[in-house]
């Protein structure tokens, strides 16, 4: 059996390679293939996982993904080589799985399209219903929770600031944050859990307070390289005057609403 699937998947890597194209642009030859190079290099892992939650139609019971790579990208998507094994009789066959950026912009460097896989990692995931942290924010999350746990410890009247000054657009003008918490902090961002009152229903008169829980999602004007990096960034943020909408390099936010699941 093993002989077998041995002799499968030499024959398909040593076919002919047959262009990958799905767009008429490249949005550049070089990054691309830096960021080709560095995927199939140093993130495996995150493919395997893409890999599944894209073919969301296959038994896994019975098939074992044994190989995937990134093959091709475009100014569409990337194209994904997906080599699956029958567990029943060794076969093996390569299939080229096609993914569209998930902004609909084609990245111009290797660590936009990173960051533009991740994204889309992330939307897999949380269209999947599983409820298992992304491994990317998973390492992520680990790295930062003694910081993310001092700041819900001792900083909660600053979270609401952040809240007010980062989020505002998810809020009414009469709506008042009553509880910031920080539930999720990773090199791209950070989930903030709002607990508001509307005070719009005070002054009208009524008997009891409109109030309501929600996520919101504040990324990073670009992802982090480390966890000092995010610290380092979130602490910018926070200091950053209330007049002065311009911060030091790399500081500044972008509110995203309700957050995409990271999971």
């Amino acid at each position: 059996m093993l002989a077998g699937r041995v002799f499968a998947l030499t024959a398909l890597f040593s076919a002919p390679t047959r262009p990958h194209r799905r767009g008429d642009a490249i949005c550049g030859q070089q990054d691309e293939s830096m960021f080709i190079a560095d995927m199939n290099s140093n993130h495996k892992a995150e493919l395997q996982h893409v890999a599944r939650l894209a073919q969301p139609n296959v038994d896994w019971s019975v098939e074992e993904l044994h190989q995937v790579e990134i093959v091709s990208v475009s100014e569409k998507g990337i194209v994904l080589q997906e080599v699956l094994c029958s567990m029943a009789d060794a076969r093996c066959v390569a299939l080229d799985v096609p993914l569209d950026w998930p902004t609909g912009v084609c990245p111009e460097t290797s660590g936009e399209m990173k960051a533009a896989f991740t994204l889309l990692s992330t939307r897999l995931y949380g269209s999947s219903g599983d409820d298992v942290l992304l491994p990317v924010y998973e390492a992520q999350q680990e790295q930062l929770n003694g910081a993310m746990a001092l700041m819900n410890a001792e900083f909660g009247k600053l979270l609401k600031y952040y809240a007010l000054r980062h989020a505002k657009d998810a809020l009414s003008p009469t709506e008042e944050v009553e509880r910031a918490h920080l539930t999720q902090l990773t090199f791209e961002g950070l989930t903030l859990k709002l607990n508001t009152a509307e005070l719009a229903s005070a002054i009208t008169g009524s008997e009891r307070l409109t109030r309501r829980s929600f996520d919101v999602c504040i990324l990073f004007e670009s992802p982090c390289a480390s966890a000092a990096d995010a610290e380092d960034r979130l602490i910018a943020m926070f200091a950053q005057a209330p007049s002065d909408p311009d911060t030091m390099d790399g500081s500044s936010s972008s509110f995203e609403g309700r957050c995409p699941d990271l999971h």
